[in-house]
């Protein structure tokens, strides 16, 4: 299996987007590299190899990076398999693929969601008083 069988991913992870000086950056956080099969490339396959990266209850978005463009203009979401497909073709060439994960919001499990109603009426009655 050459180099053009496999495509780099480079995970930003656990920062956040924000502006600086009118320019969209990505501040924080950590990076990692996971190398996958193309022939295997899919929606959760990527996931799976960001998990393994980095362990979040979060709900993540991820989102890819044009080749020559910056976060500014060039980032597109990956949401299923196409826009997979869509990343690998605008990635034929080898290049690496910086990925971007964004957390939007916690996920409900069954345990979390009695537990953290809970927590915050104790929060609420410390509060009041």
């Amino acid at each position: 299996m050459d180099d053009l069988d496999k495509i780099a991913i480079r995970f930003h992870y656990g920062g956040s987007f924000e502006t600086a000086n009118g320019q969209s950056v990505y501040v924080g956080g950590d990076i990692a590299e996971s190398w996958i099969d193309v022939d295997k490339v899919s929606y959760f396959e990527i996931k799976g190899h960001l998990a393994d990266h980095f362990k979040t209850d979060s709900i993540l978005r991820l989102y890819w990076l044009k080749p020559g463009k910056n976060i500014g203009d060039g980032l597109v979401m990956l949401t299923d398999d196409a826009s997979c497909q869509f990343m690998l073709d605008e990635h034929r060439d080898g290049l690496l693929v910086d990925m971007y994960a964004e957390e939007v919001g916690m996920q409900m499990t069954k345990t979390s969601g009695p537990e953290m109603m809970r927590q915050m009426m104790v929060t609420y009655k410390w509060m009041k008083h």
